[in-house]
């Protein structure tokens, strides 16, 4: 295995406040390094410097399916965030910790027409998120039913919304709780 950790799920400045999103620190490794390199980690992600890099628009962040995100800087993918969930805040989290297996366990959610820039380090609070799908405008949302569902889970699909109890995606945005999701969700 080449990493053992996920990216913390935010990059934080010497005073504890949040800089940047996961999503920046991913940047090297998808193939966009020398933008990661334009970015001083050290500033807000949306400084003066910083600004006009996070108005790029970077396509592994843009899902084809929602026709707002076309010319956008912002993101269709975020995360559940908070205690017990892949992104705890500033610390990375080792896949060993994953104690509920990565296929039980949500890494990353869609969530259509977003409105955040992929640099901001916003994303879905697992203590206030509702917990069904195709609910409200910040919530877990896509516009295409009956997408292929990884392994390491990304999220589950529009097709889904009827069927996954509210207690399941918890269970599927927590990292060690001790459920087992079965795999025909």
């Amino acid at each position: 295995m080449t990493f053992t950790h996920v990216p913390a799920g935010v990059h934080g400045g010497c005073e504890g406040q949040p800089l940047h999103s996961w999503r920046t620190l991913i940047l090297p490794f998808l193939e966009q390094e020398a933008l990661y390199k334009q970015i001083h980690l050290d500033e807000p992600w949306d400084s003066p410097h910083n600004r006009p890099i996070a108005n790029t628009r970077i396509a592994t962040f843009c899902c084809p399916s929602d026709p707002t995100i076309a010319t956008s800087s912002s993101t269709c993918y975020m995360a559940i965030v908070g205690p017990g969930t892949i992104f705890e805040g500033a610390k990375s989290i080792p896949i060993a910790k994953v104690l509920d297996g990565t296929s039980n366990t949500l890494l990353v959610v869609e969530v259509d027409n977003s409105g955040t820039s992929w640099m901001a380090p916003i994303d879905l609070k697992l203590d206030t998120m509702q917990m069904k799908i195709n609910g409200g405008p910040r919530d877990m949302r896509s516009r295409h039913p009956g997408e292929p569902r990884p392994r390491w889970r990304t999220a589950p699909s529009a097709s889904s919304a009827t069927t996954l109890p509210a207690q399941t995606l918890r269970s599927l945005a927590t990292r060690n709780d001790g459920q087992v999701v079965p795999d025909d969700w």
